[in-house]
């Protein structure tokens, strides 16, 4: 719950500490709120547990500048809480802690519960809401007699931005292919777990743990197999579509140059005058402006224009030679039969 530097990146989050309140019996103290003239044992000035109190202490309207709250080292609050120098002390550590242990069994300290978790998370993201489990620290009779409300941040595993991703992977890998063992020597290490982006922390995470992570992520075309398969079932309906429509326009451009070439052949097969050679120019004027309306294609206009010239051809030598009639070649004759979508 304090700033780190820039040059951190997150690698696992350990285990969880909580802001615990410890007083003595004849403190009269039952809130936090009941700190306000009483002398109060703080770790020292520049730590994370000094600056847990100073906000605790802004949350609740109380004064951080008290004289009558002392900062000291840790191994001097027990002592000052044995010798009735203090009236509480205010420590961030894990459930079960040694040093709380010994206030609580040893000196008869009691826990004061600590509310409004959710408003300071308000404030501080990096805080949660949580409780100190009924018994944590003595089980007959039970202390605390029940869960207690406090607040609880994550004590974390930090690496530099700079240090080799492979090493920090083979850190993280450790800490979870690791942890029965670690258990055995350290019994929080039951509560290492994951970090995830967007975490209260506001720290990205190393690389190379994030590699650690990642180590059962499917790959992506296996994680993402049914949006892929619709996407290809798309692409290829579309581009069915697409054909067909491009095979109908096709077709479409061809039966007009057919269209064109039986006027032609039925100019042809007409009785060859004046009016004959205008009707063939006006044919191609406008299979000429089909083509440049894409209403018959290039390919399709010179099948056309082949028709055409014949044609034209035949009506001059039947004019330079008008007592010749010569025969229409290729059945050109009889006018074109329409083919279907297979003709070729």
């Amino acid at each position: 719950d304090i700033p780190a530097p820039p040059s951190a990146r997150l690698v696992s989050y350990l285990f969880p500490d909580m802001f615990q309140l410890i007083v003595t019996e004849r403190s009269g103290i039952r809130q936090v709120a009941d700190l306000r003239g009483k002398r109060v044992g703080v770790p020292p000035k520049g730590g994370g547990q000094y600056k847990s109190f100073l906000f605790l202490a802004e949350h609740y309207g109380l004064n951080s500048q008290d004289p009558l709250y002392t900062a000291m080292p840790d191994d001097l609050l027990n002592e000052a809480f044995r010798t009735n120098r203090v009236d509480a002390v205010f420590r961030v550590r894990a459930p079960g802690n040694d040093q709380v242990r010994e206030l609580v069994e040893k000196y008869r300290g009691r826990l004061v519960g600590i509310e409004q978790g959710s408003a300071m998370k308000l404030k501080q993201s990096a805080l949660d809401p949580a409780s100190i489990p009924k018994g944590a620290y003595q089980g007959t009779p039970p202390i605390p007699a029940t869960d207690l409300p406090t607040v609880a941040v994550q004590r974390l595993l930090l690496a530099n931005q700079t240090l080799e991703p492979e090493v920090v992977q083979k850190i993280t890998a450790i800490l979870y292919e690791r942890r029965q063992d670690l258990v055995k020597t350290m019994p929080l290490a039951s509560y290492i777990t994951q970090p995830t982006i967007g975490s209260g922390t506001g720290l990205p995470i190393h690389p190379g743990a994030q590699t650690f992570y990642d180590r059962d992520k499917p790959p992506f075309y296996q994680e993402n197999a049914d949006f892929l398969g619709l996407i290809l079932s798309l692409s290829l309906l579309t581009w069915s579509s697409l054909s067909w429509l491009k095979s109908r326009f096709l077709q479409g451009q061809k039966d007009e140059a057919d269209e064109y070439i039986e006027r032609v052949v039925y100019l042809m097969n007409a009785e060859k005058n004046p009016e004959t050679r205008r009707e063939l120019r006006m044919v191609l004027s406008d299979a000429v402006q089909a083509l440049v309306d894409e209403k018959i294609s290039l390919d399709s206009f010179q099948s056309f224009r082949v028709v055409w010239q014949i044609a034209m051809d035949e009506i001059r030598d039947q004019e330079s030679n008008p007592n010749v009639s010569a025969p229409v070649a290729g059945g050109l004759h009889s006018p074109i039969q329409k083919q279907g979508p297979n003709r070729t």
